[in-house]
């Protein structure tokens, strides 16, 4: 009576451990890794489409000032 009361307090310690923190863990650290995934993969998507969108803008405004109009006012730095 005595050893089957401590296996069945044993075999429950083990199951609780089992589904109240194994399995919370995994889920949870497959959870954070998806997540993970998803937050590089718009980072990279971010970077890409920013990057390719300042070189389209840098070259129409390098087109923009080669080009002054006749009269328009042209900034330019003092050199001390």
């Amino acid at each position: 009576m005595f050893t089957t009361l401590i296996w069945f307090l044993i075999i429950f310690s083990l199951f609780r451990f089992v589904f109240g923190f194994v399995i919370p863990l995994l889920t949870t650290t497959r959870q954070l890794r998806s997540k993970m995934k998803d937050m590089q993969q718009n980072a990279q998507n971010f970077k890409t489409n920013t990057s390719s969108d300042y070189n389209s803008n840098t070259r129409e405004k390098e087109q923009k000032r080669s080009t002054p109009a006749k009269g328009d006012y042209i900034e330019f730095e003092e050199v001390k």
